[in-house]
């Protein structure tokens, strides 16, 4: 092995690959913080739509003549569950 008197210049291009995987890696763990962040944010938004429509299948028609009632000019049909449910003209 020679000696080489300005060793910094070895040693930076030495550096740069393991820069680029360095960064590479932490891009990719931002990425995959984001992806688990979004679906951690869908579950708990369908947890909470399961939950409350249990929540309200427990109540029973009681609860039925307090529920909102449509604006837009689509009619509520009684399914055989019980529960309302909008009917969707043309579909």
């Amino acid at each position: 092995m020679r000696f080489w008197p300005f060793r910094a210049k070895t040693e930076a291009k030495q550096e740069r690959p393991l820069e680029r995987r360095l960064d590479d890696l932490e891009r990719r763990i931002e990425l995959l913080d984001v992806e688990w962040s979004e679906w951690y944010d869908k579950y708990r938004r369908l947890y909470a739509r399961i939950s409350k429509r249990a929540e309200r299948d427990e109540k029973g028609p009681e609860s039925l003549k307090d529920a909102p009632k449509p604006t837009n000019g689509a009619q509520l049909v009684q399914t055989p569950a019980g529960a309302p449910r909008r009917n969707l003209r043309g579909f």
